[in-house]
Protein backbone atom coordinates (compact mmCIF):
# COMPACT_ATOMS: atom_id res chain seq x y z
CA UNK A 1 0.00 0.00 0.00
CA UNK A 2 2.81 2.33 1.17
CA UNK A 3 4.45 1.48 -2.23
CA UNK A 4 1.75 2.11 -4.35
CA UNK A 5 1.91 5.31 -2.70
CA UNK A 6 5.09 6.09 -3.67
CA UNK A 7 6.54 5.73 -0.38
CA UNK A 8 10.36 3.89 -0.04
CA UNK A 9 9.59 1.18 2.26
CA UNK A 10 12.79 0.26 3.89
CA UNK A 11 13.30 -3.46 6.56
CA UNK A 12 14.99 -3.68 9.27
CA UNK A 13 16.30 -7.10 10.82
CA UNK A 14 15.71 -6.57 14.88
CA UNK A 15 15.70 -9.88 16.40
CA UNK A 16 16.64 -13.38 16.92
CA UNK A 17 14.51 -16.09 17.12
CA UNK A 18 14.00 -20.09 18.37
CA UNK A 19 11.37 -22.42 18.76
CA UNK A 20 11.38 -23.63 22.43
CA UNK A 21 10.34 -27.45 22.25
CA UNK A 22 8.14 -27.48 26.08
CA UNK A 23 6.96 -29.75 28.33
CA UNK A 24 3.08 -30.27 28.98
CA UNK A 25 2.79 -28.61 32.20
CA UNK A 26 2.36 -30.80 35.87
CA UNK A 27 -1.39 -30.54 37.18
CA UNK A 28 -4.25 -29.57 35.24
CA UNK A 29 -5.40 -30.59 31.77
CA UNK A 30 -4.97 -28.90 29.15
CA UNK A 31 -8.45 -29.20 28.36
CA UNK A 32 -9.40 -27.47 31.99
CA UNK A 33 -7.20 -24.63 31.21
CA UNK A 34 -7.29 -21.70 28.81
CA UNK A 35 -4.36 -21.44 26.52
CA UNK A 36 -3.30 -18.09 26.27
CA UNK A 37 -1.75 -17.36 22.80
CA UNK A 38 -1.17 -14.00 22.54
CA UNK A 39 0.56 -13.39 18.90
CA UNK A 40 0.55 -15.06 15.47
CA UNK A 41 4.53 -15.86 16.55
CA UNK A 42 3.28 -17.73 19.38
CA UNK A 43 0.77 -19.63 17.19
CA UNK A 44 3.38 -20.95 15.13
CA UNK A 45 5.76 -21.54 18.00
CA UNK A 46 2.79 -23.38 18.89
CA UNK A 47 2.22 -25.42 16.23
CA UNK A 48 5.48 -26.75 16.10
CA UNK A 49 5.22 -28.04 19.58
CA UNK A 50 5.92 -32.16 20.01
CA UNK A 51 2.45 -32.45 21.93
CA UNK A 52 0.59 -29.95 20.04
CA UNK A 53 -0.95 -32.99 17.10
CA UNK A 54 -2.83 -34.94 20.27
CA UNK A 55 -3.64 -31.71 22.33
CA UNK A 56 -5.62 -30.10 19.16
CA UNK A 57 -8.61 -31.38 19.42
CA UNK A 58 -9.29 -30.17 23.13
CA UNK A 59 -7.53 -26.74 23.66
CA UNK A 60 -8.94 -23.85 24.55
CA UNK A 61 -7.64 -20.50 23.17
CA UNK A 62 -8.11 -17.05 23.54
CA UNK A 63 -6.56 -14.84 21.41
CA UNK A 64 -5.86 -10.79 21.68
CA UNK A 65 -7.30 -10.00 18.04
CA UNK A 66 -8.15 -10.96 14.57
CA UNK A 67 -5.18 -11.80 13.68
CA UNK A 68 -4.07 -13.93 15.98
CA UNK A 69 -7.34 -15.70 16.00
CA UNK A 70 -6.46 -16.33 11.97
CA UNK A 71 -3.59 -17.72 12.99
CA UNK A 72 -5.11 -20.50 15.32
CA UNK A 73 -7.68 -20.93 12.81
CA UNK A 74 -5.23 -22.01 10.84
CA UNK A 75 -3.88 -24.84 12.95
CA UNK A 76 -7.18 -26.51 13.32
CA UNK A 77 -8.52 -24.81 16.52
CA UNK A 78 -11.09 -22.16 16.67
CA UNK A 79 -10.75 -20.12 19.60
CA UNK A 80 -13.41 -19.77 22.20
CA UNK A 81 -13.01 -16.03 22.70
CA UNK A 82 -10.86 -12.88 20.87
CA UNK A 83 -10.08 -9.75 22.23
CA UNK A 84 -11.75 -6.74 19.65
CA UNK A 85 -8.18 -4.65 20.24
CA UNK A 86 -5.91 -6.62 22.19
CA UNK A 87 -6.07 -8.26 26.05
CA UNK A 88 -5.20 -5.43 27.49
CA UNK A 89 -8.27 -2.73 26.25
CA UNK A 90 -11.32 -5.70 26.84
CA UNK A 91 -11.83 -7.87 29.71
CA UNK A 92 -12.10 -11.64 29.52
CA UNK A 93 -15.92 -12.46 29.42
CA UNK A 94 -17.36 -13.32 33.05
CA UNK A 95 -17.69 -17.45 32.35
CA UNK A 96 -13.76 -17.43 31.48
CA UNK A 97 -12.20 -15.41 33.95
CA UNK A 98 -12.28 -17.90 36.75
CA UNK A 99 -11.00 -20.68 34.60
CA UNK A 100 -7.43 -21.41 34.98
CA UNK A 101 -4.89 -19.44 32.45
CA UNK A 102 -1.71 -21.00 30.80
CA UNK A 103 -0.14 -18.47 28.83
CA UNK A 104 1.96 -19.83 25.51
CA UNK A 105 4.68 -17.43 25.11
CA UNK A 106 7.83 -15.86 24.51
CA UNK A 107 10.30 -17.18 27.42
CA UNK A 108 12.19 -13.35 27.05
CA UNK A 109 9.58 -11.38 28.81
CA UNK A 110 9.28 -10.08 32.35
CA UNK A 111 5.51 -10.71 33.48
CA UNK A 112 4.80 -7.09 33.59
CA UNK A 113 5.70 -7.25 30.31
CA UNK A 114 3.24 -9.82 28.78
CA UNK A 115 -0.01 -8.58 27.23
CA UNK A 116 -1.93 -10.86 29.47
CA UNK A 117 -1.72 -10.59 33.51
CA UNK A 118 -2.06 -14.05 35.37
CA UNK A 119 -2.78 -15.13 38.55
CA UNK A 120 -1.13 -17.87 39.98
CA UNK A 121 -3.35 -18.06 43.24
CA UNK A 122 -6.31 -18.95 40.67
CA UNK A 123 -3.86 -21.60 38.82
CA UNK A 124 -2.26 -19.61 36.08
CA UNK A 125 0.76 -20.74 34.69
CA UNK A 126 3.69 -19.28 31.54
CA UNK A 127 4.86 -21.84 29.13
CA UNK A 128 7.96 -20.30 27.33
CA UNK A 129 7.75 -21.88 23.49
CA UNK A 130 9.75 -19.56 21.89
CA UNK A 131 12.21 -16.77 22.56
CA UNK A 132 13.17 -13.91 20.54
CA UNK A 133 15.28 -10.90 21.72
CA UNK A 134 16.84 -7.90 20.07
CA UNK A 135 19.75 -9.06 18.25
CA UNK A 136 23.12 -7.47 18.63
CA UNK A 137 23.66 -6.87 15.01
CA UNK A 138 23.14 -4.51 13.10
CA UNK A 139 19.26 -4.19 11.35
CA UNK A 140 20.47 -2.95 8.43
CA UNK A 141 22.49 -3.70 5.54
CA UNK A 142 24.61 -0.86 4.59
CA UNK A 143 22.89 0.47 1.46
CA UNK A 144 20.00 1.10 3.90
CA UNK A 145 22.14 2.27 6.53
CA UNK A 146 23.16 4.92 3.98
CA UNK A 147 19.39 5.59 3.03
CA UNK A 148 18.69 6.33 6.15
CA UNK A 149 21.26 8.68 7.12
CA UNK A 150 21.08 10.87 3.90
CA UNK A 151 17.52 11.11 4.70
CA UNK A 152 15.72 14.25 5.93
CA UNK A 153 12.82 12.30 7.80
CA UNK A 154 12.24 8.74 8.50
CA UNK A 155 8.52 6.98 9.40
CA UNK A 156 9.30 4.19 11.69
CA UNK A 157 5.85 1.60 11.63
CA UNK A 158 6.52 -0.49 15.33
CA UNK A 159 4.04 -3.65 15.60
CA UNK A 160 4.75 -4.40 19.04
CA UNK A 161 6.43 -2.14 22.00
CA UNK A 162 9.82 -4.48 21.53
CA UNK A 163 9.79 -3.26 18.20
CA UNK A 164 9.39 0.50 18.75
CA UNK A 165 12.78 -0.20 21.60
CA UNK A 166 14.57 -2.02 18.88
CA UNK A 167 14.07 0.76 16.44
CA UNK A 168 15.13 3.63 18.85
CA UNK A 169 18.31 1.89 20.16
CA UNK A 170 19.60 1.24 16.47
CA UNK A 171 18.68 4.53 15.43
CA UNK A 172 20.32 5.74 18.74
CA UNK A 173 23.77 4.01 17.50
CA UNK A 174 23.39 6.50 14.20
CA UNK A 175 24.33 9.54 16.52
CA UNK A 176 24.09 12.41 14.46
CA UNK A 177 23.68 10.94 11.02
CA UNK A 178 20.26 9.96 12.16
CA UNK A 179 17.20 11.86 10.18
CA UNK A 180 16.32 14.81 11.91
CA UNK A 181 12.37 14.32 11.80
CA UNK A 182 12.03 10.56 13.11
CA UNK A 183 7.98 9.78 13.40
CA UNK A 184 6.97 7.10 15.41
CA UNK A 185 3.78 4.78 14.08
CA UNK A 186 2.88 2.06 16.75
CA UNK A 187 0.72 -0.28 16.72
CA UNK A 188 0.35 0.35 21.19
CA UNK A 189 0.84 2.96 23.00
CA UNK A 190 2.42 0.71 25.65
CA UNK A 191 6.83 1.35 25.99
CA UNK A 192 9.17 -0.86 26.29
CA UNK A 193 12.30 1.23 26.23
CA UNK A 194 15.05 3.75 28.24
CA UNK A 195 14.45 6.28 25.48
CA UNK A 196 12.22 9.34 25.74
CA UNK A 197 9.30 10.06 24.03
CA UNK A 198 10.96 13.23 22.91
CA UNK A 199 13.11 10.77 20.58
CA UNK A 200 10.26 11.28 18.01
CA UNK A 201 9.26 13.99 16.58
CA UNK A 202 6.25 12.81 16.12
CA UNK A 203 4.38 9.68 17.37
CA UNK A 204 0.64 8.53 15.79
CA UNK A 205 -1.14 4.88 17.32
CA UNK A 206 -4.29 3.63 15.74
CA UNK A 207 -7.46 3.69 17.47
CA UNK A 208 -7.22 0.09 18.42
CA UNK A 209 -4.25 -2.32 18.49
CA UNK A 210 -4.46 -4.06 15.72
CA UNK A 211 -3.61 -4.04 12.09
CA UNK A 212 -6.59 -3.42 10.62
CA UNK A 213 -6.79 -0.13 12.50
CA UNK A 214 -3.52 0.37 12.02
CA UNK A 215 -3.82 -0.21 7.96
CA UNK A 216 -6.65 2.53 8.35
CA UNK A 217 -4.02 5.07 10.01
CA UNK A 218 -1.96 4.45 7.37
CA UNK A 219 -4.17 5.78 4.42
CA UNK A 220 -4.40 9.45 6.08
CA UNK A 221 -0.78 9.80 7.29
CA UNK A 222 1.03 12.11 4.97
CA UNK A 223 4.63 10.79 3.95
Amino acid sequence: MLQQRGVSVLTADLFTHRVIQAEQPDGLALADRLAVVPSPRAASALSRQSWFPAARSSLRVITPGAETARSVRELGVEPVWSAKGGFRREDLPAALRSVPKLYLGNEALEPDQRSFALDPAQGDAFLPIYRRTLSLRCPWTALTARLITQAPALSVLALSPSQRDGFESALSKLGPRKPTDLRLICLTDRQRTRFSANFWTEMAFPAQANRASMTELLKYLAF
